[in-house]
């Protein structure tokens, strides 16, 4: 026997592949920038004052720049290793970077006196967090559920009676007065009253048995006389 059981296939992941991309282009970018770029990590200029850095292939960068770029990085990378995880960072890093790109387009000289920006980093910004944040709504493809025939397990135990393989089955009751009962497979019953019967039958013929031989004796002397005196022809 079988049972139907119905499964889900999960399907492919859209989201993984290019958060994981990003993510390892931003760590590259980062370190570079702090080993050809910027990397100092001035502080005196927060919040209202104004931060100014390094050009990195065109891109103003200071320490916390590629610092950022790093960690937004290896969040991303972190994430990607499942569905949910990937469409949970692509979100948060969308919103950082997002966040980053409009105050440092709205104030000009870079983000709180902490990030060191010029427009093409405003836009390497932009682009990300619009990037990401499309990401982050993909669904996964190729899901699908079916139906899978499952084997169902037999108890092979037979209860209340006992069973012998290869021989015949035999079962031992408890009849009315406590008196043993025999049952074969062939429910025939053969009780004690049966086989008393059946011994007081033998016994009987036992008994009658030297009888009927001295009758036949007795019969044969008699017999024997009248032909010993019969005339001969």
């Amino acid at each position: 026997m079988s049972a139907l059981s119905t499964r889900s296939q999960t399907g492919w992941s859209l989201v993984k592949g290019p958060v994981a991309i990003i993510g390892v282009l931003g760590i590259a970018f980062g370190i570079l920038g702090l080993i050809f770029g910027g990397h100092g990590f001035t502080t005196a200029n927060i919040p209202h004052g104004g931060i100014a850095g390094k050009h990195w292939l065109g891109i103003e960068v200071n320490g916390w720049t590629n610092l950022l770029f790093v960690a937004a990085g290896l969040l991303l990378l972190l994430g990607s290793s499942m569905h949910w995880g990937a469409k949970t960072s692509a979100f948060v890093v969308a919103g950082v970077l997002g966040a980053a790109a409009v105050i440092a387009l709205i104030r000009g000289n870079g983000v709180f006196g902490i990030f060191a920006a010029n427009h093409r980093t405003e836009i390497v910004w932009g682009v990300a967090a619009v990037v990401l944040g499309l990401l982050s709504m993909l669904p996964r493809v190729g899901g699908r559920t079916y139906a899978v025939r499952e084997p169902v397990r037999r108890d092979d135990r037979v209860r209340d009676q006992s069973v012998v393989r290869d021989g015949p089955v035999v079962r031992r009751d408890r009849a009315v007065g406590d008196e043993p009962v025999v049952r074969d497979d062939r429910d025939e019953l053969v009780t004690r009253d049966d086989r008393d019967e059946l011994v007081t039958r033998d016994d009987r013929a036992a008994r009658d048995e030297p009888v009927a031989r001295e009758q036949t004796a007795a019969r044969a002397e008699s017999v024997a006389p009248e032909t010993r005196h019969a005339p001969q022809g």
